[in-house]
């Protein structure tokens, strides 16, 4: 290799040179709501209730009964001349869930615990 900018051909190599620039500039808006919501989200953990647990002494079955909230579909808008099915939406989501809550909390039918859970 040869000294400086000359090559092994001990000629002078020219290329062009560029230059970029970029003039960055900080969304304050979008920093302001990010920080926004992590305090909403502390104040959250800290605001939150932990659920009373419901011990049943007279369980003997053992069985659980476990429900997904995603299943109910809450937050579904479905309209029967669109769908060919029943019309659905949170209001119909709710009550139905309600349903089942009040039949399985009057009556368990040999379940000794209820599991809620969320994917």
């Amino acid at each position: 290799m040869g000294d400086g900018a000359k090559g092994d051909d001990n000629k002078i190599h020219v290329e062009p040179l560029f230059q970029v620039k970029a003039f960055l500039k900080k969304k304050v808006e979008v920093v302001d709501a990010l920080k926004e919501i992590e305090s909403l989200k502390e104040q959250a953990k800290t605001l939150g209730k932990t659920p009373k647990t419901v011990i049943r002494s007279n369980c003997e079955s053992g069985n659980m009964l476990e429900i997904a909230l995603n299943d109910a579909h809450f937050g579904k808008l479905a309209w029967s001349r669109e769908t060919g099915g029943p019309d659905y939406d949170t209001r119909i989501t709710q009550k139905t869930f309600w349903t089942l809550l009040s039949i399985f909390s009057i009556e368990p039918r040999g379940t000794c615990l209820i599991l809620f859970c969320s994917s």
